[in-house]
């Protein structure tokens, strides 16, 4: 964990906080937090890839069909037997529905827990274990200066959420409208919250790609990709925009993560860093 690009950097020469103990809860949530980095991901990017391979060989399937080779058509039905297999198993291996309904309920807590970490001031007393003691109401315009604990978490704990809201917008959609606002409503505030600043999360690529992660949530449906079942409507999502307390700070804050990083060039100088 200690290798890992964290939301904001650590100063030259500075160092990051660091707890005098660490509960079981603690382990249990930046573990599941790697594995879904190093299993969940990469198996869906797999998913992402294998769908590409099969929509490419059904056209040349098509093609073909209007051929007159029989052993080429062959050898292509074959192979796309072999891809529609392959897509099949690593859909239905990350599509359970028990395990989305946990992983909704779990990224929605994440997105809750980071944004009292952002609003949670750190007293001498909380030294000890820095968590935040009580919940805090997010109040606009947000305080300046951040707690040094967002120098401890990884930047992946952000990346997980974003890849379930593609997923879910690209499979399975009816988990947003089943989980409804207890699901919706913390995770865009945690997308308001992280935009707005370059002083909350400081890589400018994750910040563009938490906008597309609003995309997500918009109560409309990708035709590139089938779902799993037939879609029940899009209420909460129509509902989130309607009523989410800091629905007014979307387009400012969409605007300040490319306007700052066209304007003030961060995007290159991060590159370089890299």
């Amino acid at each position: 964990m200690t290798s890992e690009t964290c939301l904001i950097p650590t100063s030259e020469g500075g160092a990051r906080p660091v707890a005098k103990t660490f509960g079981f809860t603690t382990e249990c949530f930046f573990l599941t937090h790697r594995e879904l980095d190093l299993g969940y991901r990469v198996v869906l990017d797999k998913l992402l890839r294998a769908n590409q391979d099969l929509l490419r060989i059904q056209r040349v399937y098509q093609d073909a069909q209007n051929g007159g080779r029989s052993e080429v058509f062959e050898m292509i039905t074959q192979r796309m037997e072999e891809e529609m297999t392959k897509y099949l198993s690593l859909r239905a291996s990350i599509l359970l529905p028990e395990m989305l309904k946990l992983l909704a309920k779990f990224h929605a807590t994440t997105a809750f827990w980071l944004v009292q970490v952002y609003l949670n001031e750190i007293g001498e007393n909380e030294q000890n274990d820095y968590i935040p003691k009580e919940c805090k109401v997010v109040t606009f315009p947000l305080p300046e200066t951040v707690p040094d604990t967002l120098r401890c978490i990884p930047e992946f704990v952000i990346e997980n959420t974003i890849r379930f809201l593609y997923l879910l917008r690209r499979l399975n959609p009816n988990i947003f409208e089943e989980q409804g606002s207890a699901f919706l409503t913390p995770v865009l505030s945690e997308i308001i919250v992280l935009m707005e600043s370059q002083q909350r999360l400081y890589n400018p690529h994750l910040r563009a790609r938490l906008a597309e992660a609003l995309e997500a949530l918009l109560p409309t449906t990708d035709e590139t990709m089938s779902p799993v079942t037939p879609i029940i409507g899009t209420f909460h999502r129509e509902q989130l925009f309607i009523t989410h307390p800091y629905r007014q700070y979307i387009v400012p804050n969409l605007l300040k993560v490319f306007v700052s990083i066209e304007m003030t060039g961060q995007s290159v100088q991060f590159e370089q860093k890299i």
